[in-house]
């Protein structure tokens, strides 16, 4: 099997965390050729895929930006009846026209950035609903239909306690989305929220705050029947996010548009974070990374250990050969009481994925 990802670059206003590659809405002609542009990037480049595909991936940026239409076109190109077909979406991007377009397109399950349904937190990192608007997101995609949902909360906020995130959770929950992903705020180098705290505009969140959300949302969460499956996501029985789950199974995938990734043959594929450039040339990625022994091992034991499964000693051996698992066994050794070492496979424990990179990083071979 193998995966799409199709990165959206455009945003009606960057988010004051974000610091993923994306810009302002450009007017509707030159979205129209960045779409002539990823229809030209796949047809020249899916001949790379190794074996049909199974998930889709439409992320950003704000894909909910890119007209309609636009992705009419594109969808006849890309592969159909994929097993997972996702798009994230803004909620002050859904009105009732774009659910019922979006019911009767390929896509099967939609991601929402909610972050927060608190109206002082979202004005403090920039975004533009309101509590409200999402939850009427969520319902207009409901009534069209939509029945695999995503929504994604954050903790660590400015301006965040423990009980105004348990409030975002619970009205999260009471949405009752198949999915919800969490993730801790990171001060990312360049963006407007780290140069507002380096100038003293508003205070750095607290890091001992953030955990106890994070111990407030997987105690809650497992209560309510979701699988805590990756240290940031969470899912009903049934509905883990099938795409990013291939990521951390080095499962191929083409990734397309200005800034997006591939994972082909065994190499990673970059292309350039410029639109108008990718839409001068969309199908010459800018370069490309074979990984060599000991940073593949790195790898694999970083997303690996993520997860809730963990790395299968069975087939780090078959990636890797037996000296590199009796290696990997000896550093595991060291810091025995930080894994969980059952069932042929090596895990970290879910109380301590809050500080679960210190740890990953004691078990690289580099």
């Amino acid at each position: 099997m193998a995966g799409i990802y199709i990165h959206i670059p455009f945003c009606s206003s960057k988010c004051y965390y974000c610091d993923f590659f994306s810009g302002p809405c450009l007017s509707v002609d030159v979205k129209q050729q960045f779409s002539q542009a990823l229809i030209q990037e796949y047809e020249t480049r899916k001949t790379a895929l190794e074996g049909p595909v199974n998930t889709i991936y439409i992320g950003g940026g704000t894909p909910s930006q890119m007209p309609s239409a636009a992705y009419d076109e594109l969808f006849i190109h890309l592969p159909k009846d994929t097993a997972e077909f996702t798009m994230e979406v803004n909620p002050e991007d859904v009105d009732r026209d774009f659910a019922k377009w979006l019911s009767k397109s390929p896509v099967n399950r939609v991601s929402m950035g909610v972050q927060s349904f608190i109206t002082s937190e979202l004005e403090a990192i920039g975004r533009r609903h309101t509590p409200g608007k999402a939850a009427e997101a969520v319902e207009m995609l409901r009534d069209t239909g939509i029945r695999n949902v995503s929504l994604d909360l954050m903790f660590g906020l400015p301006g965040q306690t423990v009980s105004s995130f348990a409030e975002s959770l619970e009205r999260t929950l009471s949405l009752k989305p198949e999915h919800i992903s969490a993730y801790a705020l990171m001060l990312e180098p360049g963006t407007r929220l780290t140069a507002m705290i380096n100038a003293g505009k508003i205070s750095e969140p607290d890091s001992d705050e953030a955990e106890r959300m994070y111990q407030h949302l997987c105690d809650t969460l497992r209560e309510n029947g979701y699988e805590h499956y990756e240290i940031s996501n969470f899912a009903l029985p049934g509905y883990r996010s099938r795409h990013n789950s291939s990521y951390w199974d080095f499962t191929p995938y083409l990734g397309l548009g200005p800034s997006a990734h591939s994972y082909l043959g065994g190499r990673r594929y970059f292309n350039a974070p410029a639109v108008r450039k990718y839409i001068e040339n969309p199908c010459n990625p800018v370069a490309d990374e074979s990984l060599n022994h000991s940073k593949s091992i790195d790898e694999y034991v970083m997303v690996r250990l993520r997860t809730a499964d963990g790395i299968s000693l069975d087939d780090f051996e078959k990636r890797f050969g037996p000296q590199s698992l009796g290696n990997l066994l000896k550093r595991a050794d060291r810091i025995s009481s930080k894994l969980l070492q059952e069932d042929g496979y090596l895990r970290i424990p879910e109380e301590l994925w809050i500080v679960a990179d210190p740890i990953i990083i004691e078990l690289f071979e580099d």
